[in-house]
């Protein structure tokens, strides 16, 4: 490991404890007074985020605002740049925007991590009961994956979670729009739209449980190469999933013990009985959408890559859904000891990860 690969990584682990610490102080002090310190802790992460050197798949992307044409030439389709980078077009609006007022990817990686990090926490602050849990959650879980690597997968997490508050408060047009405008960062985030149909259910324990039978079945199943060879070439949206084809790291399959640790939280949330469960209400919605992720990542357990990228979208909703089951349970200090002891590995293994994808 390098000076710079060590740095890098210090700098992670010094954002991970604090965010423990936080977690630690949120069971001792006013909740007004944790809100303020996560406000500033929110802001060193954004400048953090946006500039430390590009590792992995931002190196790409230094590259993608480096080539960009004025916004000029992009709207009126002279350039090659969608030929050379067919990546959606809001995405490569604001490159060109940004390209436009200074040439330095460093604003452009600002812009799109304040997007995200303030996205998770005004909703943290307005649905969460423990925010700093929920942000130690993220943290443990996303981050690395999504900010520091995936930044437009990131931007279309954040957005889609974030959408779960118009569609809860029942203020459809804004939760469409914010639909779209992640869907104008990464194509996956059209997924989102399906949970106002997720929202219509009564997500009871026999329905489930009937989901977790079903989702280990369709581990069994190998379908998705099959039907890519079916569909050909359709442009855009085919290109987002081919091009991972010939990536080793991409087609590698989803770790069962990971997919079954999801499947463990459905089962251990899902058929206890808590909150307000009713149809309609957060709790119901949230668990709908969790749902749907383990039934997403087991179909598509096959290709990884599209695995995660997806159903990371419906698993963003444990950083709501956790702290929210917390403030029922008995059980409350037992899990979070138990979180506070289990994630912290999962980081360093994220952390590791950066630089030896095919771990």
């Amino acid at each position: 490991m390098n000076y710079m690969q060590l740095s890098f990584n210090t700098e992670l682990y010094f954002i991970y404890i604090i965010a423990f610490i936080l977690v630690i102080l949120e069971q001792f002090i006013k909740r007004k007074y944790i809100e303020i310190i996560l406000y500033f802790f929110c802001v060193f992460i954004i400048l953090f985020t946006a500039f430390r050197d590009p590792v992995s798949d931002t190196i790409m992307y230094t590259d993608v605002f480096n080539q960009m044409p004025d916004i000029w030439n992009l709207i009126n389709g002279e350039s090659l740049i969608l030929d050379k980078f067919p990546l959606e077009l809001g995405y490569l609006y604001l490159n060109s925007i940004v390209q436009f007022i200074v040439s330095a990817p460093q604003l452009l990686f600002f812009i799109i991590a304040t997007i995200s990090i303030s996205a998770y926490y005004f909703l943290f602050r307005k649905y969460s009961p423990y925010i700093a849990l929920s942000f130690f959650i993220y943290l443990s879980l996303l981050y690395i994956f999504r900010e520091i690597v995936q930044i437009r997968n990131g931007v279309a997490c954040a957005l889609v979670l974030y959408s779960v508050k118009f569609l809860y408060e029942q203020k459809i047009k804004k939760y469409i729009l914010i639909i779209l405008i992640a869907a104008s960062f990464h194509l996956t985030a059209v997924v989102g739209f399906s949970f106002y149909f997720i929202n219509k259910i009564l997500w009871t324990r026999k329905k489930i449980l009937l989901v977790l039978f079903f989702g280990l079945i369709v581990t069994q199943i190998e379908w998705i190469y099959q039907v890519m060879e079916i569909l050909g070439n359709m442009g855009l949206l085919y290109y987002r999933i081919a091009k991972y084809q010939g990536d080793v790291v991409a087609q590698q399959e989803v770790t069962l013990v990971k997919y079954l640790l999801y499947c463990f939280i459905l089962a251990y949330v899902g058929l206890n009985n808590w909150g307000n469960r009713t149809k309609g209400s957060l709790e119901n919605l949230l668990l709908g959408i969790l749902v749907f992720g383990v039934l997403i990542q087991g179909s598509f357990h096959e290709f990884r890559e599209l695995a995660d990228r997806i159903s990371s979208l419906f698993y963003t909703v444990l950083f709501l859904l956790i702290p929210i089951y917390l403030k029922y349970t008995r059980w409350k200090y037992i899990i979070l000891i138990a979180i506070l002891i289990i994630l912290p590995f999962y980081f360093y293994r994220t952390v590791q990860w950066i630089y030896n994808p095919l771990q």
